[in-house]
């Protein structure tokens, strides 16, 4: 009798201490990132989500481009939604004034295709929104990137994400495109896509192109395909010629600017091996497989950043000039 009271407080001891460390182990911080959402099964699709309140302006876009039964459906999407504060310090005026065009425009270049986040963008790299307005229908990119664990498209930071039935969304700090006076968005050209990618922060294609050529050249209507130096392979450069780029004559910059410029929206599957003419030399070209090798070192390290006026590649080491 006296063994088997006994076992029983001995059973009831070992219940309570197993109780107890689960209790601490569940309150126990867990190491995330921004896009990390807790493991509960959704309820909510992301029309549903965008009920919040602090969700209302992109719920009231969503609306106004018809837009509300895409995200109750079973297809998987990506949403970034800025807070309400961020349309307010954007001071747009009332959706009710944009045309239903140009809204459905402002919630696509805001959504992509499947579910993106910190586990399956990588470290950075161009990521096609759902906005078919690059030449011949291509998508606008957006340039996504992790970095400490939180994750940025187009240099606005993901601050919280929620899991929905069909997809996930977003917080993000700010509008991913910007309003023009005119009644219409911006669409990124590929100038913007180079200030964009954090890896080109510094230099933009080198500190100060932000010229008139610059903009003439990848702000305007014509079509060009940008061929842009890294940070890293810009630098590492420098530092073995022992210049600097200030310290380059203004031809020299021009030369830089026109040997990465090649005319047409030249895409990363278009290219083939063979010979590559730029605004001012021909280039070698050797396509195998997913590497593309140019002048038979220069490699292109993240490809097909696409801009309404052409696109973006970017490669590890200047090209010579």
């Amino acid at each position: 009798m006296k063994k088997s009271l006994l076992i029983s407080k001995l059973s009831l001891l070992s219940v309570a201490t197993i109780s107890f460390l689960f209790v601490i182990s569940s309150c126990k911080p867990k190491e995330k990132g921004t896009d990390d959402v807790v493991p509960t099964v959704p309820t909510k699709n992301i029309y549903e989500m965008l009920s919040a309140t602090n969700y209302s302006k992109m719920k009231a876009a969503v609306d106004k481009a018809g837009m509300a039964d895409l995200f109750k459906g079973t297809a998987t999407y990506t949403l970034y939604v800025p807070s309400d504060d961020a349309f307010l310090t954007a001071r747009l005026p009332n959706f009710d004034a944009f045309p239903a065009s140009e809204v459905e425009k402002f919630v696509k270049l805001h959504m992509m295709s499947g579910i993106k986040n910190s586990l399956n963008i990588g470290t950075g790299g161009y990521t096609p929104t759902f906005y078919n307005g690059g030449p011949s229908g291509t998508s606008i990119s957006a340039f996504t990137s992790v970095a400490n664990k939180v994750m940025s498209v187009n240099g606005r930071q993901v601050i919280g994400s929620q899991n929905a039935t069909n997809g996930i969304v977003h917080n993000v700090t700010d509008l991913l495109v910007w309003y023009d006076k005119s009644g219409a968005w911006r669409v990124p050209t590929v100038y913007d896509l180079i200030t964009f990618t954090s890896l080109l922060t510094q230099y933009k294609i080198g500190v100060d192109l932000e010229t008139a050529t610059t903009k003439t050249y990848f702000s305007g209507p014509d079509l060009y395909t940008a061929l842009a130096t890294d940070n890293e392979g810009l630098q590492k450069y420098f530092k073995s010629v022992e210049r600097t780029f200030t310290s380059l004559k203004p031809i020299d910059r021009r030369r830089i600017l026109d040997n990465s410029t090649v005319s047409g929206n030249l895409r990363s599957a278009s290219m083939t091996s063979g010979t590559l003419a730029t605004k001012m030399d021909n280039l070698k070209i050797l396509v195998s497989g997913s590497s593309i090798i140019i002048n038979d070192s220069v490699s292109v390290i993240l490809t097909d950043g696409q801009g309404v006026n052409g696109v973006i590649q970017i490669i590890d080491k200047p090209l010579n000039y």
